[in-house]
């Protein structure tokens, strides 16, 4: 939006607050401490040390990441040149804010966790999606169809599907058959409901604003489980915790254009997570999923933190993607 008329002068702690894209035009009365482009970069960064694997050329190189998701904006330069198949059950000309974020959040080439990682996608009828799981079951059964007919080394390694479900909800036995599926075809699905598959859980992290997404200790519970976490939800400490608030993504908008988000919900976290499990699976392509949750688990640390109010809390088990490898690579 054009907000070049307003005067933000006075105006940071709303801003840092505020999600905002490429394309938004700022006026010149901005805080000296809001830098939108410098925000945007900053949260461009995968965090908590995943650069520091790709410097060392884990980058999910050779590893296929499968999405079903909203509709994909598919020339975006974060991810176009390994984009190796997409299917679109959407109406024509179907756009969304969704599919290119979690796509970049998995192996964008400056936002992504796996930035090597290869993508094959599919697209469903998003007007259908809040009401059914018809479209995640369509999709799943499309790439695990096309999975048999894949040579060996293009063969999909995870599946990121941003949905979770209850275990009596529409359709939820005929997905789950899916995964179990999936299990025995050597493909690792990660979803938001993936504790009722796996023996594991994960969960989403927010972190402070303007912080550095390398900085462990800026690390807070997400913005949509905070009162959850602070009245002793019992997920918290069993759950693997993962980066989700916070962070930058290809937008729709543009094949060069990006969008910070403040709260991205489990949709974000869950790409993250098939992420790492690609970095992973580059250093030891015969990990199971189990393994590696496992090991994500014993790697993890607790990071003390203080909330708005004075009182201390403790956020368990943030996932350390450099202590992970290095216990891979140990093995």
């Amino acid at each position: 939006c054009d907000l070049s008329g307003e005067d933000f002068s006075n105006s940071l702690d709303k801003l840092l607050y505020t999600q905002f894209d490429s394309k938004t035009i700022w006026p010149d009365s901005l805080p000296q401490d809001f830098d939108p482009q410098q925000i945007i970069d900053q949260n461009r960064n995968p965090g908590l040390g995943v650069r520091s694997l790709h410097e060392q050329g884990i980058t999910g190189k050779g590893i296929n990441i499968g999405i079903v998701d909203q509709a994909l904006l598919t020339g975006h330069t974060e991810y176009k040149d390994r984009l190796k198949m997409y299917k679109d059950f959407n109406a024509p000309g179907g756009m969304s804010m969704h599919g290119p974020a979690v796509a970049s959040i998995a192996l964008g080439s400056t936002v992504g966790v796996a930035p090597e990682a290869n993508l094959y996608y599919v697209s469903y009828d998003h007007e259908k999606s809040g009401e059914t799981l018809a479209p995640y079951i369509e999709g799943l059964t499309y790439l695990l169809d096309l999975n048999k007919l894949l040579p060996e080394e293009d063969k999909l390694d995870v599946i990121s599907i941003s949905r979770g479900w209850m275990p009596d909800s529409p359709g939820a036995a005929e997905l789950e058959a899916l995964i179990d599926r999936a299990k025995e075809e050597g493909v690792f699905v990660v979803t938001v409901s993936i504790r009722y598959n796996y023996s594991m859980d994960f969960t989403g992290t927010s972190r402070e604003p303007l912080s550095n997404p390398d900085d462990r200790s800026a690390y807070r519970p997400g913005m949509f489980f905070a009162n959850d976490y602070r009245f002793g939800g019992t997920i918290y400490k069993r759950a693997l915790m993962v980066p989700m608030d916070f962070r930058a993504t290809a937008s729709p908008t543009g094949t060069e254009d990006y969008v910070n988000y403040i709260n991205g919900g489990l949709s974000w976290a869950t790409p993250y997570l098939a992420g790492v499990y690609a970095l992973a699976r580059q250093v030891k392509p015969d990990i199971t999923p189990e393994e590696f949750y496992t090991l994500a688990m014993e790697t993890s640390s607790d990071i003390p933190y203080t909330d708005g109010f004075g009182k201390e809390y403790t956020l368990y088990n943030l996932i350390d993607p450099p202590a992970l490898i290095a216990a891979l690579q140990n093995q």
